[in-house]
């Protein structure tokens, strides 16, 4: 299994997040983008991209999973974990 990864630009800067809501596994394709916060078309849950923490409601038991990118000669790469 891959891992299925949303490519975002948030302040100009290229962020890669899971697709899915840890919530609800809900698609974020279509959830609405603010000021590096994305929230969850289904429930309204919004997350941190920063920091994958959930805003609202507050809740540490669900993270969305961040991957780490870097631009590289005009390239986006993105930093799989292990694994993956």
């Amino acid at each position: 299994g891959g891992q299925s990864l949303l490519l975002l630009l948030a302040d100009d800067e290229p962020m890669a997040i899971s697709r899915t809501c840890p919530h609800a596994a809900a698609d974020l394709t279509t959830g609405d983008l603010y000021r590096r916060r994305i929230t969850c078309p289904k429930h309204g849950y919004k997350f941190d991209l920063d920091s994958g923490r959930c805003l609202y409601p507050a809740d540490e038991n669900y993270r969305l999973r961040r991957y780490a990118v870097e631009l590289r000669a005009g390239l986006i790469w993105i930093q799989l974990p292990d694994g993956a």
